[in-house]
């Protein structure tokens, strides 16, 4: 976390329990190591977001299900302005891609449709835990 604990403290420590509770939920945390990373930036000031089109996105996630291993990076700028309920969503959608990996993990890289299909899986699988656990999906 690094020195983001003196100006974003206490977000961190409120993602944090919020990652981890949906976690427990989806019954990750029994198998996989999965590392939360705080970042005090925005998704498109990484490099890999050549046309700098998503700004607003709260968190990214990347795997290695071979190991089960998972790193989901939340961008705090964005996180800040969100809910517990929107924020436990996009946790639940997160996760939704570490388990989506395993599935994935030969599809090429970078094919729009690819990408956009993984997407709207991730979001369907994600609503549907949501829906399952009783819980209120955010709009």
């Amino acid at each position: 976390m690094g020195n983001h604990k003196t100006r974003f403290g206490a977000e961190c420590d409120r993602i944090e329990r919020i990652h981890r509770e949906a976690e427990k939920l989806m019954g990750l945390d029994a198998a996989w190591t999965i590392e939360v990373i705080f970042d005090p930036g925005y998704d498109g000031d990484m490099e890999y977001d050549e046309e700098h089109t998503i700004h607003a996105t709260c968190a990214v996630t990347t795997t290695r299900p071979e190991y089960l291993t998972a790193k989901v990076r939340y961008f705090l700028p964005i996180t800040l302005a969100k809910s517990d309920e929107t924020m436990f969503f996009v946790a639940v959608h997160e996760l939704c891609h570490v388990i989506n990996s395993v599935a994935c993990r030969h599809l090429p890289l970078g094919k729009k449709n690819i990408n956009q299909d993984e997407e709207l899986a991730t979001e369907r699988m994600a609503r549907a835990i949501m829906a399952a656990a009783g819980m209120e999906i955010p709009r």
